[in-house]
């Protein structure tokens, strides 16, 4: 194993459990045409267009956190051959969205671990499913562990488990951060610090860390936690971004956070819109800066779960490399959302064939996000004639 830092220390691991498979058959890749036992050839309800895909969109069908995980990790890693599994995954109970938003930066370099959820000591079907198709390789640099459980997921059965805890005076968001940052070799320039009691300003965090490797902390509006400072100082005072309005994170924590390593705020009057200020962000350090054509976008609704917003973070670490923009209205776009995709909307010079071009994820079913908005997406991502 290669020297590790002086702060790997501060992150507490147990590697245990060994054996290659679950036990059950391996999946195959994922389907994306279904067809009728009692048919003998596909009929056009069968492929479950326009909504499941159009254009230049594809939608994971699902309100559902778990079955949403799994599809992406899917996705992004079909599992199909050697090169095509992950070296690890990640898993997070689904009752706590804190945990697995701040788990999404371990989706991001080196590791590239997508995020599947337990409830609870169980292992939903899904969970199971996915487990036995992805079959995780292992990192050897962590003596083969296949598996990240975050606090109290259970262990699955035949596979080797690497155990983070909170620890040193850390909530389980530091203790996330620090083991990321020990991975990669060097302290964080930049952490992300969210609400922990507003969710929806905090979903767009878990893209951009999926995306950069960048770390999320939580912490309540009224004032620094010392949980949140201990992460900071094990940490070595990267400069905070904090992430949403002052209703979400108040005036007196960027006060106490400047001395810790600076900070900026990045948000917008909603959360909605503060998704859209966040993609739009970049300074010299840090942000999407995903402002021009030829990119993705991966729509999340903005209801009640923000355990949606982790189970795709996945999809923002490789192919389209997308940051997350919520959707509020299930029929409708709020303004800054029109206004950043007519931003974004690919010019053509001659043949459009030559033209960059943009694609879109959308997580929901049609109750959240309904066929009528899936289109009118897809049209204002398509290029258009330049004059």
């Amino acid at each position: 194993m290669r020297a590790a830092p002086a702060f790997i220390a501060l992150a507490v691991i147990c590697v245990a459990g060994c054996g290659k498979s679950t036990g059950e058959p391996h999946a195959g890749p994922p389907k994306t045409v279904t067809v009728s036992a009692t048919t003998t050839a596909p009929t056009p309800a069968a492929f479950a267009f326009p909504t499941a895909a159009t254009q230049n969109t594809t939608r994971i069908a699902s309100d559902d956190p778990v079955a949403v995980a799994a599809a992406a990790a899917r996705v992004v890693f079909p599992s199909v051959d050697r090169d095509t599994h992950p070296q690890m995954v990640v898993l997070v109970d689904r009752r706590d969205w804190r945990a697995a938003i701040a788990a999404s930066v371990l989706a991001g370099p080196p590791l590239h671990a997508p995020l599947l959820f337990s409830d609870g000591q169980r292992l939903p079907p899904a969970t199971r499913r996915a487990l036995t198709a992805l079959s995780p390789r292992g990192d050897r640099d962590l003596h083969g562990a296949q598996v990240i459980r975050i606090g109290d997921a259970p262990r699955p059965p035949g596979l080797r488990s690497l155990d983070l805890h909170a620890h040193d005076g850390m909530g389980i968001d530091g203790a996330i951060a620090t083991f990321a940052a020990a991975r990669q070799g060097r302290p964080p320039r930049q952490v992300m610090l969210a609400s922990s009691d507003r969710p929806g300003f905090a979903m767009p965090a878990a893209a951009l860390a999926a995306r950069s490797g960048v770390p999320v902390l939580f912490n309540a509006q009224d004032s620094l936690s010392e949980q949140t400072r201990a992460a900071l100082t094990a940490l070595h005072g990267p400069r905070s971004y904090v992430i949403g309005p002052t209703i979400a994170i108040g005036a007196q924590v960027v006060g106490a956070l400047r001395p810790l390593g600076g900070v900026m705020r990045i948000t917008d009057r909603n959360p909605v819109s503060s998704s859209v200020a966040v993609a739009r962000y970049i300074d010299d350090q840090f942000g999407w800066g995903d402002g021009h054509p030829g990119h993705g976008v991966v729509f999340v609704p903005a209801g009640d779960d923000p355990q949606l917003a982790a189970a795709a973070s996945i999809l923002s670490t490789s192919g389209d490399y997308g940051p997350l923009i919520l959707l509020g209205d299930p029929r409708s776009l709020d303004p800054s959302v029109t206004g950043y995709l007519g931003g974004i909307r690919p010019p053509t010079n001659g043949d459009p064939a030559h033209a960059p071009y943009n694609h879109a994820w959308i997580v929901g079913n049609e109750a959240a996000v309904s066929p009528a908005l899936q289109a009118r997406i897809d049209r204002l991502l398509q290029s258009t004639p330049s004059r």
